[in-house]
């Protein structure tokens, strides 16, 4: 069986969801052959497959958004399996499946035969957004080796408390919320550091920072 993975051009970033996506990618090349194809629907309608007779398609979730490039590449592809890898879409974020980028998710969803996702909770909310649920699979992220190893007691440290943040700087983070609670914690001695990636939305990240 010969496996596409279409990935948008930020695959390269150090994101979790392109993590998980190496991952997959690593697991499924153990048993499968499969092509990594970067995807830019502004720029181009139809991906460059150099196998077009793929069995099976696998979609970056982050490419939802393009309704009109995804509904010809199920045309261009009927005989191929279409498979979502869902991340985080709008249409299961409760703070945001009302939205139109949400009615977008939801109309392209069901181009799809199936989908792989990170949770219980994401495959309950892609069957009540349309797809069936027995289609739907869950392979969590799981836990980098690297911290599998217990940490030391730190209840008797001294100093502030620290607090980290990792995560691209971009509105859907819920990041201005996350400053506005820290704000109100004038009783406490703390610190915050964010480290992130601040080139995607950099009006918004400017804005963060001020």
């Amino acid at each position: 069986m010969h496996v596409t993975l279409l990935v948008p051009d930020i695959h390269d970033r150090p994101t979790g969801g392109n993590i998980y996506n190496r991952r997959v990618i690593a697991g499924l090349r153990r048993r499968e052959s499969v092509e990594v194809v970067s995807w830019s629907p502004d720029e181009s309608d139809s991906p460059d497959l150099e196998r077009p007779d793929a069995d099976v398609i696998v979609v970056d979730s982050l490419l939802l958004r393009h309704e009109d490039p995804l509904r010809a590449l199920r045309s261009a592809y009927s005989a191929a399996t279409l498979v979502l890898l869902a991340h985080y879409l709008h249409c299961i974020d409760p703070n945001e499946r009302d939205t139109p980028a949400a009615d977008t998710e939801r109309a392209v969803l069901l181009l799809f035969d199936g989908a792989v996702t990170t949770s219980r909770y994401a495959q309950r909310a892609l069957a009540e957004a349309g797809l069936p649920e027995d289609c739907i699979a869950v392979v969590p992220p799981g836990l980098d080796d690297s911290y599998r190893t217990p940490v030391p007691d730190r209840s008797e440290r001294s100093g502030p408390t620290r607090l980290l943040t990792v995560a691209s700087l971009l509105p859907g983070k819920g990041l201005p919320a996350l400053v506005e609670g820290l704000g109100m914690l004038t009783d406490l001695d703390w610190t915050w550091t964010l480290v992130g990636d601040d080139t995607l939305a950099p009006d918004f990240a400017e804005a963060l920072h001020n």
